[in-house]
C-alpha cells in the first residue's frame, strides 16, 4: 500500500488512534459502527479506489456548475462529454443522466465533498488536484445563485461551505504544472470579487451576513482567501508555497512539543480524527464522511496548531502578503506582491491569566473541583523576522486559543508598522493587513516552512532577497 501524506501517522498508528477515539465516543461503541469505520478505512487506502473517487468528481462538478448557473442542463455539451468520458473509464461509481430527474446533484456533491475532505485529512491528498479545485472554485455556494443549495441549507449545515473551501485550497496547492493556466479565469475572478466583498462587508443579505459572522463563516472566508493567494503565487511562478502532500493534518500519538509541558489552561485538546461510514444501498460509491466528525477534527486541529505555534522543530513559519486579489488600476492582474516573509519563530506566552484574590462570595460559588478558566487570548510574538523590504521586523500581538483569531502588529525596526488581523486554519494563518482606522491594504498567508518541502524545512530557496 502506498504511503499517505508526509507527516501523517502510519496506518497502524492511525488505526490505533481511531480505535482509541471510538472507545471513548458513545456514538461509535456499537459493533456495526466500529466494523464499518475500519472497513471504510481499509477500502479507501488503495490508489485505484481513490482514483475512482476523484474520477467521479469531474462530471459531477460539471453538472453542479450548470445547475448553479441556472442554465438549461439538458443541452450542455460539458455535461454530456464529462458523462461520456466517465462511463468510458469503466468506473464503479455510476453517474446518472444529466437531466437530474433520478438524481439529486446537490446531495451528491455534499456527500462526495464529505468523503474527499475526510480522505485528505487521513493523508490521501491525491483525491483532489488542481482540476478538481478549479471546479470547486466555480461552484462556491455564496457566489452562485441559490440553484445548488438554498441559503437555508447552507445556514443549517455550515460545515458544507467550510469543507468546500478547505478541499478547494488543498487542491490548488497540489503538485501541478501551472504553465498553461490563465491568470484571469472566470472562476478565479468571481471568487476573488466575492471574497473581497465578504472581507469589506459588501453585498450582505440578512442570511449570508449571519453566515459570515459565524465561526464557520470566518474560517470559510479565510480558507477561500488562502486559495486565492495560492493561485496568485502559482500563476506568478513561485514554488515556495505549501504542498498538499506535505501538510500533516493529523498528529501521531507519539508527537510532542514544548506545548505538552504547558499550563493546564493552554494544553491542546485531543485531536479528533474524521471517520468514514458505509452508505445505504451503496450510494455515492458506498462510503461517506461520518456526520459531524470532520468538523470536530477541524476545530481540534485549529486549537492544536495554536497550541504548537511556537514548535520550531520544523523550521518556523514562512509566507507572503499581497496587495490586491484582482486587477486594479492596471496593476498586474494576478495581484501585486512583495518578497516572502521568513525566519518567523513565534513565542507563545502560556502563563495562566492573573486573577484577583477571590472574595468570600465568589469562593462559595466555585465548586471544589473547578479548574481555572482558559484565557481568551494569549500573548504572541516573533522577533527578528525578515523580508525583502526593510530586512528586519517583529510580530507582536495575541492569539485566541478557542477561535484561532490572531491579531498582531508588524513592526519594522526603526521604521513603520502594519496591523495584521487573521485566523489560524489547518493550512496556516490567513487574513488582512493594513492600519487601524485607515483601512486594510491587502492580504497575507503564513504557513509552516516544512510544508513547502524538505521535511524539516531546510534546503529551501529563499525568496526574500531574490
Amino acid at each position: 500500500m502506498d504511503p499517505p501524506t508526509n507527516g501523517t501517522p502510519g496506518r497502524d498508528v492511525l488505526i490505533k488512534m481511531i480505535k482509541t477515539q471510538m472507545d471513548n465516543d458513545h456514538r461509535t461503541q456499537d459493533h456495526d459502527a466500529r466494523r464499518d469505520a475500519f472497513l471504510c478505512l481499509a477500502v479507501t487506502i488503495p490508489p485505484r479506489q481513490r482514483a475512482r473517487v476523484k474520477a467521479a468528481m469531474g462530471p459531477l462538478l460539471a453538472r453542479a456548475r450548470i445547475k448553479g448557473s441556472g442554465r438549461d442542463h439538458h443541452a450542455s455539451p460539458d455535461c454530456t462529454a464529462a458523462q461520456h468520458g466517465h462511463h468510458q473509464q469503466g468506473g464503479h461509481d455510476h453517474i446518472d443522466d444529466c437531466n437530474g430527474d433520478d438524481f439529486d446533484v446537490a446531495a451528491e456533491v455534499e456527500a462526495r465533498l464529505g468523503l474527499i475532505s475526510t480522505l485528505c485529512v487521513l493523508g490521501y491528498s491525491d483525491v483532489c488536484d488542481v482540476d478538481v479545485a478549479r471546479a470547486l472554485m466555480a461552484i462556491n455556494p455564496w457566489t452562485m445563485k441559490a440553484n445548488i443549495w438554498s441559503e437555508k441549507k447552507l445556514l443549517a449545515q455550515k460545515q458544507l461551505s467550510l469543507q468546500l473551501a478547505f478541499t478547494m485550497t488543498l487542491g490548488l496547492i497540489h503538485p501541478w504544472d501551472w504553465s498553461n493556466i490563465s491568470a484571469e479565469t472566470p472562476e478565479y475572478y468571481n471568487l476573488a470579487h466575492r471574497v473581497r466583498a465578504d472581507y469589506h462587508g459588501e453585498d450582505f443579505t440578512s442570511s449570508n451576513q449571519s453566515f459570515w459572522l459565524s465561526w464557520e463563516g470566518l474560517h470559510t472566508r479565510s480558507l477561500q482567501l488562502a486559495g486565492l493567494i495560492a493561485y496568485i503565487l502559482k500563476i506568478g511562478g513561485f514554488d515556495d508555497t505549501p504542498r498538499s502532500d506535505l501538510i500533516p493534518l493529523l498528529r501521531g500519538t507519539t508527537s510532542h512539543s514544548k506545548s505538552t509541558t504547558a499550563t493546564l489552561s493552554s494544553q491542546p485538546s485531543q485531536l479528533k480524527i474524521p471517520l468514514l461510514e458505509k452508505t445505504l444501498n451503496g450510494s455515492y460509491g458506498g462510503i461517506r464522511g461520518q456526520s459531524n466528525s470532520w468538523q470536530e477534527w477541524y476545530t481540534s486541529r485549529v486549537r492544536d496548531l495554536v497550541s504548537t505555534i511556537d514548535d520550531d522543530e520544523d523550521g518556523g513559519w514562512y509566507g507572503y502578503y499581497v496587495y490586491t486579489l484582482t486587477n486594479t488600476d492596471n496593476l498586474n492582474p494576478i495581484g501585486s506582491k512583495d518578497p516572502a516573509m521568513e525566519n518567523i519563530h513565534f513565542k507563545l506566552d502560556r502563563a495562566p491569566p492573573k486573577s484577583a484574590t477571590p472574595t468570600a462570595a465568589t469562593a462559595k460559588k466555585r465548586s471544589p473541583s473547578s479548574t481555572p478558566t482558559a484565557p481568551q487570548k494569549l500573548p504572541l510574538e516573533a522577533r527578528a523576522c525578515q523580508d525583502g523590504i526593510t530586512r528586519s521586523f517583529d510580530f507582536v500581538g495575541t492569539v485566541a486559543p478557542a477561535t484561532g483569531i490572531v491579531s498582531m502588529r508588524k513592526n519594522y525596526v526603526g521604521a513603520h508598522y502594519w496591523d495584521y488581523e487573521g485566523v489560524m486554519t489547518p493550512l496556516g494563518i490567513v487574513g488582512e493587513w493594513g492600519k487601524e482606522g485607515a483601512g486594510f491594504n491587502g492580504y497575507f498567508w503564513l504557513w509552516r516552512r516544512s510544508w513547502m518541502g524538505g521535511g524539516d524545512g531546510t534546503g529551501q530557496r529563499t525568496y526574500a532577497y531574490s
